[in-house]
């Protein structure tokens, strides 16, 4: 596994770190996605479905690349003590509206850590201050309840369910849960 490079590094606390999508972190990433696939499946089938080779995860950074040059989002790679162990994105961007959506997952060693809701706490600064964002949405499979604590725990409110608002890897619709908070 290759370690996490100091060059464009957000530092969160003393361990935690994120680095927007990079070329060298394919494979790493790719066995991060394969090894958390069953959980992924549910909430991140897309992602899935776009890391299911090597090359299909060389082409999904390359993507994240253009998508944060062109302004439309900012994907992140979490590091934790120099190890890659999850995805932080700051996504759906619109300015018209002053809203964006953050989307995340960490890998299941690291869960219950309070990594994700650091992360969150650090990037609302980010986003109210520096984006000048006013809203910030994060939604999550009705199933995925350590998510909801994370984006509770974060003072983010709860807004509403969307029914069958997409549809899982294994094409079961899913409902999510919405949350936001506002500057």
């Amino acid at each position: 596994m290759k370690y996490c490079p100091k060059k464009e590094r957000v530092t969160i606390g003393d361990s935690i770190f994120l680095v927007p999508y990079q070329n060298g972190f394919e494979f790493d990433f790719f066995n991060l996605v394969q090894k958390n696939i069953d959980r992924l499946k549910d909430s991140f089938p897309n992602m899935v479905r776009k890391n299911e080779t090597v090359d299909g995860t060389k082409s999904y950074f390359e993507e994240k690349n253009i998508f944060w040059n062109k302004n439309i989002e900012y994907a992140n790679l979490i590091f934790f003590e120099e190890l890659l162990i999850g995805h932080f994105n700051i996504k759906d961007i619109n300015i018209k509206k002053s809203t964006v959506e953050l989307s995340y997952f960490i890998d299941k060693d690291f869960e219950k850590r309070g990594i994700v809701f650091q992360i969150i706490e650090n990037r609302k600064k980010f986003i109210f201050n520096q984006l000048n964002i006013k809203t910030i949405k994060a939604r999550c499979n009705i199933n995925n309840k350590e998510s909801e604590k994370v984006m509770q725990r974060a003072g983010m409110q709860y807004e509403g369910t969307i029914y069958q608002n997409y549809k899982t890897y294994d094409e079961m619709p899913v409902d999510t849960y919405i949350y936001s908070i506002t500057q």
